[in-house]
């Protein structure tokens, strides 16, 4: 199990109806419902720094990822599973 979270390049002001009618679109692999953006890819690269994506793992050492699945990435969003025992870790409330 794991908890599911995306970063996602939106335009302000956007109702959290409509952000969860794109998150459900990038579930779908539509991945044209967001405008690129170079911040994107400098999360992505920052947050790869830190907790590199599950590939990057040995299999003796894939249990100390916080990732369930590999991390999806596209020009306008990143979409990570996070172990539910590494979610405070990596996105703290």
């Amino acid at each position: 199990m794991s908890f599911d979270l995306a970063v996602m390049n939106l335009e302000s002001g956007i109702s959290s109806e409509a952000a969860a009618d794109i998150y459900g679109e990038l579930c779908e692999g539509n991945y044209d419902v967001l405008k690129p953006s170079v911040k994107i890819d400098a999360f992505y690269q920052e947050l790869t720094t830190r907790y590199p994506d599950i590939d990057s793992y040995s299999d003796e050492d894939v249990d100390e990822c916080p990732w369930s699945v590999e991390i999806d990435v596209s020009d306008g969003a990143v979409m990570m599973c996070i172990m539910w025992s590494r979610v405070e870790e990596v996105a703290p409330s």
